[in-house]
């Protein structure tokens, strides 16, 4: 617990980030990246002696311990576990059980490599019929006849009434391993219907954020190391100075063997920026933005000592996958989402041929460096558009051609529930009617906290009679989502500004799309400005 206490103010900015961006694991993510059972025999390919062994793998599920790691850990397991009339006589009945139990462990074993190894086979002879056809269940059989045999001998009662350094290691590495195996169980990537202890782990606070249990297997290994230390510091003590010579290299030969790689693969360098000295200190936006070129974009940046928008994480503030989307169709609506912040440079690869184009055509940028990579582009800051002092009309009706009966939910003001007109590829309308003619300048697009589906492209005209329309807004929605999901990663309210005018109808068109797409509404406004 004190050792916890140095990592606190990194969990409480852990748990705030999460609180004011509402980020929360789902239960399918959680299960994507746990491990499978059979991971133990699922070893990297990068191992030099064992990269052979590839069974039960899974993203990140690579639990393979090592044969002489696992070997020690099985002959520490005994030597806690064992029974006699010294420590923890067992009873004859209980004795014959645990050889039982073991016969069956050893023989399910078999069954289930043989299947590994050959495929589903089946045996008859006369009255007696054998199959198998999967290695689920024999591994189901193996894992849990090893681990009542382990259970059943006074021993395992004495060890944990002695809770001894080594039996809390060996136990230690048990409980890490089911907990690698995440909120439910499988063996070679099929459900056994039955949940891990992992689900506890679900119901503490913050435990809700954690994506990748097969990590457990991390602690699992330092367990191991301990268990291995401690069992030949115990064996050196009572077989003296001759096993210590021998037994000692041996181990550290055959534990190097289990982990030994001839040669780990290395990404070349990222390709410099032509002029990181002009970026130092400031906001960074990469382009093309998106997956791998934000990891060499977040490693410049940590070197280089700036802020960069781009990053590679498993989780992503709310903004980012619109900025990533956008980055191939509306360059400006980013610029015009940062520039309220201030100037923002923009590092722009060289054979991003469209993304050059427009950044050099934008207003008042100047480039701060060139090379083979990369182009360096400075766009200066922008206000917003000031809102203040405006009032919220009272919206009649709306209408639309699509999913008219929902519509009232994009004015019930619950951000829970939407008007929803998709997937589409027509164009699609909605108009908005307020009773009489008012001064409107603003519409309110609210997405709730399901940031994405807005209107790619908008066009937004306003009338006084329902019969002659005046443009008011037009252009792609990018950089309003794009403001919208920075200023309040929950709520998601995207403005379009235009002119005030006197107005009863406000219409909403989204032009014809090449893609489906969805168009939701949480709640819908107009505001004066």
């Amino acid at each position: 617990m004190i050792a916890v206490l140095p990592l606190v103010p990194i969990l409480l900015r852990y748990v705030q980030a999460h609180q004011y961006y509402g980020m929360v694991r789902g239960v399918e993510e959680i299960k994507a990246f746990s491990a499978d059972i059979a991971a133990v025999v699922c070893a990297p390919p990068a191992l030099t002696f064992w990269g052979w062994i590839r069974v039960g793998c899974r993203p990140e599920g690579e639990l393979f311990p090592g044969v002489a790691v696992f070997a020690i850990f099985v002959a520490a397991a005994v030597s806690v576990l064992k029974w006699g009339p010294v420590s923890a006589p067992a009873p004859r009945p209980i004795r014959i059980a645990v050889r039982v139990l073991f016969g069956v462990a050893i023989l399910y074993a078999a069954i289930a490599l043989s299947v590994w190894w050959f495929g589903a086979w089946t045996f008859e002879s006369g009255p007696l019929h054998m199959s198998a056809s999967t290695v689920v269940k024999p591994v189901l059989v193996c894992v849990f006849s090893t681990l009542i045999a382990l259970a059943l001998p006074p021993g395992a009662r004495l060890a944990a009434r002695r809770v001894s350094t080594l039996s809390f290691y060996l136990f230690s590495v048990v409980l890490m391993w089911l907990l690698s195996l995440g909120p439910r169980l499988r063996v070679m990537d099929r459900s056994i219907g039955y949940d891990g202890p992992y689900t506890w782990v679900m119901l503490v606070p913050g435990g809700d954020g954690l994506r990748v249990p097969a990590r457990f297997w991390m602690v699992a290994v330092l367990c191991l190391a301990a268990v291995i230390a401690l069992f030949l510091a115990e064996l050196i003590k009572r077989r003296g100075s001759t096993f210590t010579r021998i037994a000692v290299p041996l181990t550290a030969m055959l534990v190097l063997a289990d982990g030994w790689v001839s040669a780990i693969p290395a990404q070349p360098l990222p390709s410099d920026v032509p002029n990181p000295a002009a970026l130092a200190g400031r906001t960074v936006l990469n382009l093309p933005a998106g997956d791998y070129p934000d990891i060499a974009a977040q490693y410049r940046a940590v070197r280089g000592g700036w802020h960069a928008v781009n990053g590679y994480s498993g989780f992503l503030p709310p903004y980012y996958p619109l900025v990533v989307n956008a980055s191939n169709e509306d360059v400006p609506g980013i610029l015009d989402a940062f520039r309220p912040y201030g100037d923002i440079d923009v590092v722009v690869a060289r054979d991003a041929a469209n993304q050059q184009a427009v950044m050099r055509e934008q207003p008042g940028v100047t480039i701060t460096g060139e090379n083979a990579a990369f182009t360096q582009f400075r766009v200066p800051g922008r206000p917003e558009p000031s809102r203040d002092g405006g009032v919220r009309q009272q919206i009649a009706s709306l209408s639309s051609p699509c999913e008219a009966p929902a519509l009232r939910q994009a004015l019930d003001h619950n951000v829970d529930t939407y008007w929803v007109c998709g997937p589409e590829l027509d164009e699609q309308q909605l108009t908005i009617d307020l009773g009489k003619v008012q001064t409107v300048g603003a519409v309110l697009h609210d997405e709730g906290p399901q940031a994405g589906n807005f209107p790619r492209r908008l066009i937004i005209e306003t009338s006084e009679d329902g019969a002659a329309w005046a443009p008011a807004w037009s252009g792609n929605a990018w950089g309003p989502a794009i403001s919208a999901a920075m200023r309040n990663p929950k709520a998601n309210h995207i403005w379009f500004v235009f002119e005030p005018r006197p107005a009863r109808y406000v219409r909403l068109t989204h032009p014809r799309e090449a893609q489906h797409y969805t168009w939701a509404i949480a709640d819908l406004e107009v505001w004066s400005k």
